[in-house]
């Protein structure tokens, strides 16, 4: 039973690729806006602090 589930999530990812590539997209996305959020804060605080 393991088995055959696992060769049907296998044929399900073969087949489901571009949702994958999607998931992936949307993921380094989501991570780009967290990294760009970090670098506003930071870029906010460095201002703020040279201006004090």
């Amino acid at each position: 039973k393991y088995v055959q589930y696992g060769l049907m999530v296998e044929e399900q990812a073969r087949s489901e690729s571009g949702k994958q590539v999607i998931c992936r997209a949307l993921e380094t996305v989501d991570s780009l806006k967290m990294h760009s959020a970090i670098v506003w804060r930071l870029r906010s605080f460095s201002t703020n602090h040279s201006s004090s």
